[in-house]
């Protein structure tokens, strides 16, 4: 993983999605890529010019914080890309053009300010992305490692393919990887599958020798269980795919993805079909 996106709205969860993706990016020696997107349709700023006042002291706004972080950040690049349109269409179109690795976004800006953007933008950011997306919220705290990622599996094919990004990251932080095998059904053939795809991680994480831990759970609530089973185990890294199975009882509530996206206190790797092998 050598290129990192980060979406940057100026509000201090944007700054703080900044320094946790510089976590990522010591480790793997990475670029790191700050995208900021003027996203106003109001008729004013329609035919604002390139060069208008607020891409300016957007620009300013970025030199401030690239002076600061460059000089903490000495393994890599610190770039930046004013843009202009929908959020999570230009976060996805820079995205291809630098081959991010991973895109880093917080979960909740500051309300009441429309310049703004990264609480309402950061599930349209995982569903589009055409690379794994990090969420992580303002008031989750952190230190220079990760420790523990956990890993649900569930019964769906697709449940165990986010075990190349797990593994990926997992190696370069030397972190266990907690496996949770999920089953939300009592059906003898779900529960085999859930087995299935179980086996088919821990095949990977054996074979890339990566330190693993296998637990189970039973659930028709996987969401909170899931935040209970991560904070409980300490977990710091939540690896999930965006298209998850769903329960009878928690159909009406959302996706998982979704879900675990808006609520869950630990940051969340959301890794779509395919999944990236690095």
């Amino acid at each position: 993983m050598k290129n990192l996106l980060v979406a940057i709205d100026f509000s201090k969860n944007a700054i703080h999605a900044l320094e946790y993706a510089l976590i990522y990016a010591d480790r793997f020696g990475a670029d790191v890529s700050m995208i900021w997107v003027d996203n106003c349709v109001s008729p004013d700023l329609m035919v604002e010019k390139p060069d208008g006042e607020t891409r300016h002291e957007s620009r300013n706004l970025f030199k401030d914080i690239q002076d600061k972080y460059s000089e903490k950040y000495k393994k890599g690049k610190l770039n930046f890309k004013l843009s202009k349109g929908k959020v999570f269409e230009e976060i996805s179109k820079y995205a291809l053009k630098i081959e991010a690795d991973l895109i880093f976004t917080g979960t909740h800006g500051v309300t009441g300010f429309e310049e703004y953007w990264i609480g309402s933008n950061a599930y349209r950011i995982v569903t589009h992305a055409p690379c794994p997306v990090v969420t992580v919220r303002q008031n989750f705290s952190f230190g220079k490692d990760i420790k523990k990622i956990l890993m649900p599996i569930g019964s769906t094919l697709q449940s165990s393919n986010k075990v190349f990004t797990t593994a990926a990251i997992s190696s370069n932080f030397d972190a266990e990887v907690q496996v949770l095998a999920v089953h939300t059904s009592s059906l003898g053939s779900l529960k085999r599958q859930v087995e299935k795809h179980v086996k088919m991680a821990v095949d990977h994480l054996k074979k890339n020798n990566i330190n693993y831990k296998l637990n189970e759970i039973t659930t028709n609530n996987i969401t909170q269980d899931t935040i209970d089973f991560a904070i409980e185990n300490k977990a710091d890294l939540i690896s999930i795919m965006t298209e998850q199975e769903t329960t009878q009882a928690n159909v009406f509530l959302g996706t998982f993805a979704r879900q675990l996206v808006n609520n869950c206190p630990v940051p969340v790797l959301s890794v779509r079909m395919p999944a990236i092998k690095k």
